[in-house]
């Protein structure tokens, strides 16, 4: 993110957040997208204290490599736990037409990352997939 960058978000920011890549031991769900990570499959575990309570997301390789492709190659990303995905469709429009190139590279990895997201996430039992519930702002990770 450059320095240029400015995100305002709406909600307010998490009190403590910390985040890290890992090696799953055991099966769990992408609160992106809603696919199960496979064990022994790389995900984004972050944990985040918000109102006196901590909270739990994880995030599979797909979205994480949609997100760090547009982080890397876009003046700015702004995104939100939930939404990331939505946001870099947003993000893609707004400096995609600068550059085909990197239009083409980040459609290609967020519609890898939604072709296993389901239509509805309630049905399907995805623990954190809530759609409206107040969620944690994400911060840039540095």
């Amino acid at each position: 993110m450059s320095d240029a960058c400015y995100c305002d978000y709406d909600g307010e920011q998490a009190d403590v957040q910390h985040s890290e890549r890992r090696c799953a031991r055991k099966a769990y769900r992408c609160y992106e997208c809603s696919r199960g990570i496979a064990p022994r499959e790389t995900y984004e575990r972050t944990a985040t204290l918000y109102d006196g309570s901590w909270d739990l997301t994880r995030v599979c390789c797909r979205c994480l490599d949609a997100r760090d492709y547009i982080t890397a190659h876009a003046p700015c990303f702004c995104w939100s736990y939930g939404s990331m995905l939505d946001d870099a469709k947003d993000t893609l429009n707004e400096y995609g037409r600068h550059s085909a190139g990197f239009y083409i590279g980040g459609m290609k990895r967020v519609l890898r990352a939604e072709r296993h997201k389901p239509h509805n996430a309630e049905l399907t039992g995805a623990p954190l997939g809530a759609p409206g519930a107040r969620r944690p702002v994400a911060r840039p990770v540095e």
